[in-house]
């Protein structure tokens, strides 16, 4: 899976990932990321580039950003069973085979 991260998100997860400088096109396993602040939390917005299907999660303390693709994982399936249903088939395919997870600038 690829995190097309802005700026600001990618400030926040320097420290604990690896941000590659090369850009990738669009694909169906592309999220772009940005940060959100509400009420003075911070959140993620995570949007598919395909799809637009857009989801938050919190992620304001150091714990949450050290687990960032987990908790992307345990919202994106909140959100499928509360949209679509629980049936873990829908959930399975918007991730992808190989498990491999990068992070990279926006395209724009």
């Amino acid at each position: 899976m690829i995190f097309s991260c802005t700026k600001k998100v990618l400030d926040k997860i320097k420290k604990y990932r690896h941000v590659e400088v090369s850009k990738e096109e669009v694909s169906f396993y592309n999220w772009y990321v940005d940060l959100i602040n509400l009420e003075r939390k911070n959140y993620f917005l995570f949007t598919n580039s395909k799809t637009l299907f857009s989801v938050f999660a919190y992620m304001g303390t150091h714990k949450e950003l050290k687990n960032i693709e987990e908790i992307f994982k345990e919202t994106l399936k909140d959100q499928i069973g509360k949209l679509i249903g629980n049936n873990l088939q829908y959930y399975k395919s918007l991730l992808p085979i190989d498990n491999e997870n990068r992070f990279l600038k926006t395209n724009s």
